[in-house]
Formats: structure tokens, C-alpha cells, sequence
């Protein structure tokens, strides 16, 4: 989630918030030019330096803070987003929506972190555990923040070029080849984190990622924006230009109902993939169950990248089955797991 999300909450846009504050402190045509090249931190660096360290905290605790979500609506984009993420999302913006947009539909205790203790997330993203994960930061913690030069050297590397062994790369890399991510409220422009994404995925691409896209008119610049997405494994879904009511409308369509039957969502059939891979994260053990199932072999994948990979390919084969899927979460039940999707998935089969 990118900053366009949060747009509707009154909190500027980085290319807004950065021009707004140069005025004020009488370096508006040095933040301009070093936006043009375009060199964000560059400009962040101009505006620190004219206000100082401290007073650009605290303009950041403002713009972006809880004064701006007292008494305010909750976007259906953000509610829409934890319903269809609960498990894990990803985001570059200092503000609290989307924790805020969790309570409201009953996502308690799921792990808010920002900063750089890379083997807590390590082992959250292995486990496939719930995690929001704030990639620059949090507006009430100048500690964890990406902004600056120095702020971004410290988290991607020095130089143009990504560190793959930097602390975000080393966070990215096994989210972007273990799972599908989907973009919203973000540009995908030449900053750092698309640097990173396509640094991570050249040559390697593995996994197919999406974006809701505001559309391009233009066909010359429409084709340019479609092959620099494609070099970094995206696919862009796009909504008529400037009309980003539709980003809701799109959401709530990945909410709809599965082929299995009626009552279930994606979401639902996301949480039991994951559930079957943390209980039964090998090939061995996968095949075990799936043959106790009535399942063949030969139908499982040759080469998955991992548990969650295979157990989605897995379920994809008997998804219409509804005799195939009952048998199969009978054999997980008989296991003796403490698997709660599992359960109440079977209890909606056999009603």
C-alpha cells in the first residue's frame, strides 16, 4: 500500500508534502529542481537541512499522525484491504490506517513492525505468520524512518544501485518470490523500493505480481509504463483515469465467492493455503497427505518454490470437488492439528 491510499485522509502525497514544506522554509525551487531529476531524498535532504532534523520529525507526526483520522470515515479501501491481506501487508506510508482500518474488522494482535530486526521478520514471513510491515517507517518513530539519503543508504545501500544484502532487500526478497503481492495507492515510479523489487526479481522472476493502476491515455507512454512493469514481474489492472472510486469497486470483487461453494471467499481459501503449509510444509509430509486423501502424485507440482506455492497448485486441482476437499480436511482433522481454518472450512462443506 502506497501513499495514494491515504490520500483521502487529508495526508499529502510525497511529491505534496515536500513542495508544501519547501515554501514555507524559502526553498521551493531547489526542492522543484531536485524533484524533476526526479531525486526524492535528494529533496528531502534540502527541505531537513532548511528546517532541521528535529522540526521535520514533528512536521511528519503532524501531516501524518492520528489528528488526521479523529472523527473520520474509514476509507473502503483500507477495510478492504485488511480483509483481503489479513495475513500480511506491505506498506511504505508513516500513517496508522491501516491499523486502525484492522480493528474495525476484527483484526486483533497481528504485529505492526517497522524498522530492521531482520530475523524477527524472517521468521513471521517463513511461518507465514500475520505482519504489517511499515518499509519506511512510522510517523511516531524518527528512529525506523526512510526518508533522506542517509535514512534510504542505511536501508537499500549506498549508490544507485540496490545492496541485495541491505536490510529492506534482504526483507523484500523472500516476499517477492514467495508471494503474489498487489499494489495500491502506489505509482510503481523509479524510486528505491521498485529498484529493489526489480533488482530482486531480474532474471529470476518467478512469481506474477499486479497494480491498480490509474489509466494511461496516452498509448506510446501507456506501453512504456506496461514493459517497465513487466521487467519487474507486475501486471497492471487498470481503472479509468483518475476515477480511483474504482479501486474499491476492484477490491471488493476479490472478495467474491470461490468455485467451492457460495459462502466462501478468497480470503478464506488464502487463510486455509496458509494454514495447510505451516502443518504440513514439506513435499514428504504434503505427499503423505495428499495420497491418504486419494490424491495422486503425479498431480502434485515437481518443483515448488515452497509449502504455500504447493499447497495452492494442490487445492487448485480439486477446488470443484466438494466430496475431494471433505476428504482431504477429514485427513487434516484426523491428524490432530490445531487448525481452525481447516475445521470451519470442513463445517461449511458438509452444511
Amino acid at each position: 500500500m502506497g501513499a495514494g491510499a491515504s490520500a483521502s485522509y487529508n495526508m499529502p502525497l510525497w511529491t505534496q508534502f515536500l513542495t508544501k514544506h519547501a515554501e514555507r522554509f524559502q526553498v521551493g525551487a531547489q526542492v522543484a529542481q531536485a524533484l524533476k531529476k526526479p531525486d526524492y531524498e535528494g529533496a528531502a535532504d534540502i527541505l531537513e537541512e532548511a528546517m532541521s532534523s528535529e522540526a521535520l520529525k514533528d512536521t511528519i507526526s503532524i501531516e501524518y499522525g492520528d489528528g488526521k483520522l479523529q472523527g473520520v470515515t474509514l476509507d473502503p479501501v483500507s477495510l478492504l484491504l485488511n480483509k483481503i491481506a489479513r495475513n500480511f501487508i506491505l506498506t511504505t506510508n508513516y500513517d496508522h490506517v491501516l491499523e486502525k482500518a484492522a480493528g474495525r474488522v476484527g483484526i486483533h494482535g497481528r504485529p505492526t513492525l517497522h524498522g530492521f530486526p531482520q530475523q524477527t521478520y524472517a521468521d513471521l514471513i517463513q511461518k507465514q505468520k500475520p505482519l504489517l510491515y511499515k518499509i519506511h517507517g512510522d510517523c511516531a518513530e524518527q528512529s525506523t524512518r526512510v526518508l533522506t539519503t542517509a535514512e534510504y543508504h542505511r536501508a537499500y545501500g549506498v549508490g544507485k544501485e540496490v545492496d541485495p544484502h541491505a536490510p529492506v532487500p534482504q526483507i523484500l526478497g523472500p516476499m517477492v518470490h514467495s508471494r503474489s503481492l498487489l499494489f495500491v495507492g502506489c505509482s510503481l515510479g523509479p524510486d528505491r523500493t521498485v529498484q529493489a523489487i526489480l533488482q530482486l526479481t531480474q532474471n529470476t522472476i518467478k512469481m506474477t505480481h499486479y497494480a491498480l493502476l490509474s489509466e494511461i491515455k496516452d498509448e506510446a507512454k501507456r506501453a512504456e509504463k506496461v514493459k517497465a512493469l513487466g521487467q519487474r514481474g507486475i501486471r497492471a489492472i487498470w481503472y479509468p483515469e483518475g476515477q480511483h472510486q474504482y479501486i474499491a469497486t476492484i477490491l471488493q470483487a476479490l472478495m467474491e465467492p470461490t468455485p467451492v461453494t457460495p459462502t466462501f471467499t478468497r480470503l478464506e481459501k488464502n487463510d486455509l493455503i496458509y494454514e495447510l503449509a505451516e502443518h504440513y510444509p514439506s513435499a514428504l509430509a504434503a505427499r503423505d497427505l495428499w495420497k491418504r486423501a486419494g490424491g495422486l502424485v503425479r498431480q502434485m507440482p515437481a518443483q515448488p518454490e515452497n509449502a504455500t506455492q504447493m499447497w495452492s497448485a494442490l487445492l487448485h486441482r480439486i477446488e470443484n470437488s466438494r466430496e475431494r476437499m471433505i476428504l482431504l480436511l477429514e485427513k487434516v482433522q484426523e491428524d490432530g492439528s490445531d487448525t481452525p481454518v481447516s475445521m470451519a472450512y470442513l463445517q461449511k462443506l458438509r452444511s
